[in-house]
This record gives structure tokens, sequence and C-alpha cells, in this order.
């Protein structure tokens, strides 16, 4: 699950989902960020590899599992 941070950071930056997309070379889909975004979908390693990158942060700056946020063990695989 993601903090709210994502959507935080994307917006401070001016940067649209499709604009993302490109950034990424085509590795987080507009779709799928949003749906991150939602915390309705969790992205792969290498999307968030790649959203840390384009955000300029760190993962951890980002992301944070669902088993942390809300106490539930394995929760963090929800969602794939």
């Amino acid at each position: 699950m993601m903090i709210n941070s994502l959507r935080k950071r994307r917006l401070e930056l001016g940067l649209t989902l499709d604009q993302i997309f490109l950034k990424t070379r085509g590795r987080v889909h507009p779709a799928r960020l949003s749906r991150f975004e939602r915390n309705i979908l969790t992205p792969s390693p290498a999307e968030r590899r790649a959203l840390a990158e384009v955000l300029n942060l760190s993962e951890s700056e980002i992301f944070v599992s669902a088993a942390e946020s809300s106490g539930v063990p394995g929760a963090e695989h929800r969602g794939k």
C-alpha cells in the first residue's frame, strides 16, 4: 500500500499520469499508476524502482507495505 505521498509527490512535480508513463519509458501504465495511488493495486518491484527514480525519492519514502500500515500479516501481497 502506498502512503499518500505517491500522488502528492507526482502533483508537486506537476506531472500527469501520462507524463509518468513517458518518464518511466512505458514501465508504469497510467491506469496502473492511478490504481497504485488509490491503494487498489500494488506495484511490482520494477514499477516501484521506476517510480522512485522518476519522482526523485527512495522507495521507502513513497511506499510502505500494507502489513506495516494495517498490521495484517501477508497484506502486502494483496492486490497484485
